[in-house]
């Protein structure tokens, strides 16, 4: 649901004549749909600051109007949390020039000392960076803050530059762009990255395994056909040995 939400509220309508992209942003509202986002507390956010993303009521000619034989779910799901609006369960913001940004589903937003941060957005930092192959953040439990985020980067293949280099960046970067609440300094977040070995290891791990079945499947295919299928274990040959006492 939340992707068709993300379709059709946002798009760069060519029809209306296209707008500066900004990569990352599906661009502004499509006329008819009034985009809020608000906070938990239903207050509507300044720009920049990610919240719940929801389309006041009412909803264009069209729109989904209820559930097939449950009207009570769909309000329940979808009306109940901020009364007037409809929730998209999506977790975004808009910025000051009005371009609509969608961050993450609603329930990857963590909680850090009271700030609401977007792991998406997180993730986004993270895969900015040029060493960086893959990543991902979640929230870790923490006794003080609630939660806390714990990045997890792999490295391109070839990389051979030291680890606590790179992991400085990364803290560099996330605290530029998002800021210091969303830097998990110590220990934590060098364990974090000391995965990358591993992720590198299983890349090659991956290549090595598809590169056997690529051999095996060669030499299944230069077997004789009825070889072939009796090596698979089915065809003729397999009814044969099967009547067999």
């Amino acid at each position: 649901m939340a992707d068709r939400d993300r379709l059709a509220c946002g798009a760069n309508c060519a029809g209306l004549g296209l707008l500066p992209v900004k990569p990352g942003s599906c661009t502004k509202a499509v006329p008819g749909y009034d985009v809020r986002v608000l906070g938990d507390d239903g207050r509507e956010l300044p720009a920049g600051q990610t919240g719940n993303v929801v389309l006041k009521l009412p909803l264009p000619p069209g729109c989904l109007p209820t559930m097939w034989n449950n009207d009570a779910a769909y309000r329940d799901g979808y009306l109940s949390a901020y009364p007037g609006y409809y929730a998209t369960a999506d977790a975004g913001y808009t910025d000051e020039d009005g371009y609509l940004w969608i961050m993450s589903r609603t329930d990857d937003i963590i909680n850090v000392a009271g700030h609401r941060l977007s792991t998406g957005a997180l993730e986004e930092v993270l895969a900015a960076h040029p060493d960086v192959a893959e990543c991902a953040v979640v929230g870790a439990a923490d006794a003080l803050k609630g939660e806390i985020p714990l990045g997890l980067a792999v490295l391109k293949a070839g990389v051979a530059r030291p680890h606590a280099e790179i992991v400085a960046e990364l803290i560099g970067m996330v605290r530029e762009r998002i800021g210091p609440r969303g830097v998990v300094q110590g220990r934590r977040r060098r364990q974090a990255a000391a995965q990358d070995p591993i992720g590198e290891d299983r890349a090659r791990n991956d290549q090595e395994n598809h590169r056997r079945r690529r051999v095996q499947r060669t030499s299944d295919d230069r077997r004789p056909r009825d070889a072939r299928r009796d090596h698979r274990g089915h065809g003729r040959h397999r009814g044969i040995r099967g009547s067999d006492p």
